[in-house]
């Protein structure tokens, strides 16, 4: 329903953060999307058009699997719009202590492994997001910070001009995703606080304007994801053999990516339900993707063992470079099983990572807690009157 903006207290419009089970398993399913995303065509490498002739329904399989998985980025982005962020220092500090975390933890095991992981001063610049590693966490901090001006915005427009605001946001994107230039890739492939700035736009209209595709029933919102889904897969398809502008493109900022993730939100909204060891496990849902793309982990272990398990030669593997160190020998080509087992193999090196990243987070949380707890005393020791 719409909401009154005469009347309506802050309270109304941010209300108490209570976890919504049904949108924190949306965030443990995006990030083993993230997890799928990043295994499937960076892996194994995009279907050329020889492989939709030889293996069409694999090729097409792992089509779809990658335009359902290119949510994962953008589901995380609406979710914070969804709710609002409302910025304070221990929110920030508590995600640098994550990102520090993994980054310390993850360097080190890395030395002692003896994977190259770069130098003493990378890995410092990464422990202050100055560094190479992990674009979403610096775009996402922008946003961060943005977030009192958006909100700002989201509780004061009339109506029509924040759609208004949001469609000619998603105009002007889209052109550029369509159109791509040159030293313009902070718009068209979404990979910017820019991006996110309209997503975060467009989940704040939604929860509080309430349209009427986001009143439709579940089932509507299932099979519109479904719909779109196919439709990018028939253009991927097509665009091996016919000349498609922007056929093959699986941007973030792409209107398909967009579009098929805030379905994705609408329907997990509409799914009601608490569950405590869901909304426990979603505490550390960041940290999977933290875990993978770390440079310990991603591509002298990650990306190797998903393509070993998917049986292909790692020689023919798109990180394989002169000086890489291999935790599996890069002349091993998997196992010679069928395409079932493979498949499950796969999910299997997926579904490990996932666990020991959200295992190694209870660590984290624990040592936070701590942190906060003495925090906590030092200041009121400080507020105690001395006698």
């Amino acid at each position: 329903m719409n909401l009154n903006r005469d009347n309506r207290t802050f309270s109304q419009t941010y209300p108490t953060v209570i976890r919504e089970s049904g949108i924190e398993t949306l965030r443990l399913l995006a990030v083993f999307a993230i997890l799928a995303f990043h295994s499937n065509f960076y892996a194994l490498g995009g279907p050329a058009r020889a492989d939709f002739c030889t293996v069409p329904v694999l090729s097409i399989l792992r089509t779809l699997a990658e335009f359902a998985t290119l949510v994962c980025v953008d589901v995380f982005v609406l979710v914070s719009g969804w709710f609002g962020i409302r910025p304070n220092a221990k929110r920030m500090l508590g995600l640098w202590f994550q990102c520090a975390f993994f980054c310390v933890l993850l360097y080190v095991a890395g030395r002692a492994a003896g994977v190259p992981v770069g130098s003493k001063v990378d890995a410092l610049r990464n422990l202050f997001w100055v560094g190479k590693w992990n674009w979403f966490i610096k775009s996402y901090v922008g946003l961060y910070l943005l977030s009192p001006v958006l909100n700002a915005f989201a509780d004061s427009a009339p109506r029509r001009t924040f759609a208004t605001t949001v469609a000619a946001f998603y105009a002007f994107q889209t052109a550029f995703w369509l159109f791509p230039m040159s030293h313009h890739d902070f718009i068209q492939d979404g990979l910017s606080t820019f991006s996110f700035v309209g997503l975060y736009l467009l989940a704040r209209f939604t929860r509080i304007h309430s349209p009427r595709f986001a009143t439709r029933p579940r089932w509507t919102d299932a099979s519109a994801f479904f719909a779109i889904v196919f439709f990018g897969t028939t253009l991927y398809v097509l665009g091996r053999f016919v000349r498609i502008p922007r056929s093959a493109s699986l941007a973030y900022s792409s209107p398909l990516a967009v579009a098929s993730s805030l379905t994705v939100l609408l329907f997990f909204s509409k799914c009601r339900f608490q569950s405590k060891t869901v909304n426990t496990i979603a505490r550390s849902s960041y940290a999977p993707y933290l875990f993978q793309t770390h440079p310990s982990i991603a591509a002298p272990l990650f990306y190797p063992a998903v393509a070993f398990a998917a049986g292909k030669p790692l020689s023919d593997y798109w990180l394989s470079m002169k000086g890489q160190t291999w935790l599996i020998p890069p002349d091993a080509g998997g196992w010679q099983m069928s395409t079932a087992v493979h498949f499950a193999s796969v999910l299997l090196v997926l579904a490990c990572t996932f666990i020991v990243s959200i295992l190694l987070d209870q660590i984290r949380i624990v040592l936070w807690n701590a942190v906060c707890r003495l925090f906590s005393r030092t200041n009121a020791g400080r507020l105690v009157p001395k006698r």
